[in-house]
């Protein structure tokens, strides 16, 4: 390097506009060397002027941006050239940091030729790269967009970092702290290749930013022509763990969110996102726990983190399901609160979708509110999905917010026409169900969501899901918005083909919500036909639940199905196992049958499902509750009363003495006992139970059961003028 090269290179360093060193580029350029050329795009990348300057749609000064576009194009070439003229002399330090700028500038065609030179030698020298230089070239790699199943780039730097990583980064004997003062870890203080904290958060975020299959392999290519990135991703997470003490808000931040995007995907609504299971999974999820280990209250007070921090921990803590209960939450929750006013709309929409993952019983209300008027009062500056994904965050918590809902319907309105091509299927969905689902009506909104929807079926009737037609269709049933539009749209668009692919939710929502909007069998036999046939097929699918609540739905639309009647009214049986009663009973096992309805005409229909408004006739006698089986097999571990502390305190004065010490002698009650299974187990332990419920044919069941020695009838009570008011039946059953 001669001394002119190494005086332009002191003067390039210094500059801190792109003007200036673009001035230096004009009359310089010609005597540029490589390390000039990659001096001179590394200030550009860092200069705050430089979009602004050269920007084809730049608008600056007149002939100004021209006149230095043409100067960064000569330095473009410059560049390219030299890069290419001799690939195996290049320096990796020069490669890296070109690479660097040439991600940070998003030059991609635009520098067609010096990114492709780049690409040759920095293969040839990937092997030689300092960890630093290997996370600025793969995150270059991800900034220019290159495929990581195709570019031999990514691969070869990928391959040098599963290398390096583990090379580099243990630290013989035990923790060390850099005697400089630096923090401890289990790394080399003082080693000269070591990997920072910040190198492998950005080696997760470039992965993340990728999309890199990280699928377990050791860097392989697929049947398919992809790439799995799996040996890379575990050294990474290794790593992040090992020093998880080490790392600084801003890079737990990084690595959080690219762990939870290459994991669990970036999709929140109800149809997004991908799903990564196994020993991938556990591995993030190990990596997520450790770091969130690390936020608490007083973590997040001591580090005085930024929004964008808060919004990345937030949204992939709760992408991963990090535990951490009330404390990671709550102290999640009042970092947003507190940030909310100077956090930007996607921060805002992030840490709202958090709130509705984590639940409203761990994300206090109070935060949550504050996130909800700081969204609405800068809407207008929100894009469509972070307008859509705020709305269901709230729905999802079932939480109303009139001033949000109020200032997303005003900003979607607002959007730039044509409106169908501002919101894509998943945006059109999520808000309609949103909106639904709150019970908050607005009618221009809905003329506007009908509109974009038919625009979109008019270009593809396969554009939306099956689960997003039924979201929609179900919204204008829930609020009862009659579309003749939107509805011939949305029952054109239910093929053969598509009902087929709906699930036991789909069948009973549509349903549902057709009947709800004036259609029935009359008018449209073949589509409620097909709606009939595909439960009748799917019916393995449906629980006891569902399968009321469709029934109900489809005979609400009018719809008649011999076969589907057959097949629903058969009696099913289903055997409990309790392993627990094995010491108090002679079998463990309850089995329970029951037979399913089949016709709800003539009765009094009531709301059974509040997710689409499904009608139908209750359970009772049918459908076993969770709660019930949860109830019954605590009840099973229960040796005696008093079997657990938190059982002690419950049954504390309940009953008077008890010289046996166990169950034997008591009464128990269940209130609405439909199959009674929690009061079939409490017998067996010893307790004499009365079960009682609305429903003679549910006790008359549980009356034939084998075990039950007595039984004590009440007949119902019948009022001359009124009728029968109630069916009640009383029965004490002993082992």
């Amino acid at each position: 390097m001669s001394s002119r090269q190494v005086q332009l290179n002191q003067e390039l360093a210094r500059k801190t506009l792109a003007a200036d060193v673009l001035t230096i580029v004009r009359d310089s350029v010609d005597e540029f060397n490589l390390v000039n050329c990659g001096t001179a795009l590394q200030r550009l990348a860092k200069c705050p002027d430089t979009h602004r300057l050269l920007s084809p749609t730049s608008s600056a000064l007149p002939g100004v941006p021209r006149i230095l576009q043409e100067q960064f194009a000569r330095l473009l070439d410059a560049a390219a050239r030299l890069v290419s003229k001799d690939p195996r002399h290049v320096e990796s330090r020069q490669l890296a940091s070109m690479l660097w700028a040439c991600g940070k500038l998003e030059l991609g065609h635009r520098a067609a030729d010096l990114v492709e030179g780049i690409e040759t030698a920095a293969i040839m020298h990937a092997p030689k790269f300092n960890p630093q230089e290997l996370a600025n070239a793969i995150w270059g790699a991800a900034k220019l967009g290159l495929d990581p199943s195709r570019s031999e780039l990514v691969r070869a730097v990928a391959d040098a970092i599963a290398v390096s990583l583990p090379r580099t980064s243990a630290a013989p004997g035990g923790p060390q702290r850099d005697p400089k003062g630096g923090r401890p870890g289990g790394w080399r203080a003082n080693a000269p290749r070591e990997w920072t904290p910040q190198g492998i958060s950005n080696v997760a975020m470039s992965l993340a930013k990728l999309d890199a299959d990280v699928t377990h392999g050791e860097g392989v290519s697929t049947t398919g022509g992809g790439f799995k990135y799996g040996r890379v991703f575990g050294e990474v997470c290794a790593a992040a763990k090992a020093r998880a003490e080490d790392f600084n808000p801003q890079e737990v931040a990084n690595i959080l969110h690219a762990l939870a995007k290459l994991t669990a995907g970036d999709g929140d609504g109800d149809g997004g996102g991908r799903t990564i299971v196994g020993s991938v999974e556990r591995t993030a999820r190990e990596v997520t726990e450790a770091l969130a280990s690390r936020i608490t209250r007083r973590w997040i007070e001591a580090q005085r983190l930024e929004p964008q921090h808060v919004a990345n921990m937030s949204w992939a803590c709760a992408k991963m399901g990090a535990a951490g209960g009330d404390d990671l939450a709550g102290a999640l929750a009042t970092a947003a609160a507190t940030l909310a006013p100077r956090m930007n709309t996607q921060e805002l929409s992030m840490c709202a979708w958090s709130a509705a993952a984590f639940g409203s019983g761990r994300w206090p209300a109070d935060c949550a509110e504050t996130v909800a008027r700081a969204f609405g009062n800068r809407a207008s500056e929100a894009t469509p999905r972070q307008l859509a994904k705020a709305a269901m965050a709230y729905a999802k918590l079932g939480t109303l917010h009139p001033r949000l809902m109020d200032a997303v319907a005003n900003a979607v309105l607002a959007l730039e026409q044509p409106f169908a091509s501002a919101l894509n299927p998943q945006d059109v969905a999520n808000l309609a169900w949103s909106f639904s689902k709150l019970g908050f009506k607005k009618k221009r909104l809905f003329d506007a969501i009908s509109a974009a929807f038919v625009a979109h079926l008019g270009e593809d009737e396969a554009r939306f899901s099956s689960q997003q037609l039924t979201m929609i269709v179900c919204a204008f049933g829930l609020l009862d918005f009659k579309d003749e539009s939107m509805l011939n749209a949305a029952m054109g668009a239910m093929s053969k083909e598509r009902v087929a692919e709906f699930n036991p939710r789909d069948l009973t929502n549509t349903s549902w919500a057709l009947a709800a909007l004036g259609v029935n069998a009359e008018a449209k036999p073949d589509l409620v036909e097909r709606i009939g046939r595909t439960a009748r097929k799917r019916l393995d699918e449906f629980n006891s639940q569902e399968l009321l609540k469709f029934l109900g739905a489809f005979e609400r639309l009018g719809g008649k199905d011999s076969k589907l009647a057959k097949a629903v009214s058969k009696q099913r049986t289903l055997s409990y196992e309790f392993p627990a009663l094995s010491t108090h009973a002679e079998s463990s096992f309850v089995k329970l049958s029951s037979k399913t309805p089949t016709s709800y005409q003539g009765t009094d229909r009531v709301r059974v499902d509040d997710s689409c408004g499904g009608w139908g006739r209750g359970n009772t006698g049918v459908a076993l509750w969770e709660g019930s089986f949860v109830l019954a097999e605590w009840l099973s571990r229960q040796s005696t009363p008093t079997g657990s502390d938190e059982m002690a305190e419950v049954m504390r004065g309940a009953w008077g003495p008890n010289e046996s010490g166990g169950w034997r002698g008591m009464t128990g009650v269940e209130l609405g006992a439909g199959l009674g299974l929690p009061s079939i187990v409490a017998s067996k332990l010893g307790l004499e139970m009365v079960a009682t419920d609305g429903a003679l044919q549910s006790l008359r069941f549980t009356r034939k059961l084998e075990f039950l020695s007595s039984v004590f009838w009440l007949s119902p009570f019948v009022n001359p003028s009124t009728g029968p008011s109630m069916s009640l039946e009383f029965q004490i059953g002993r082992t």
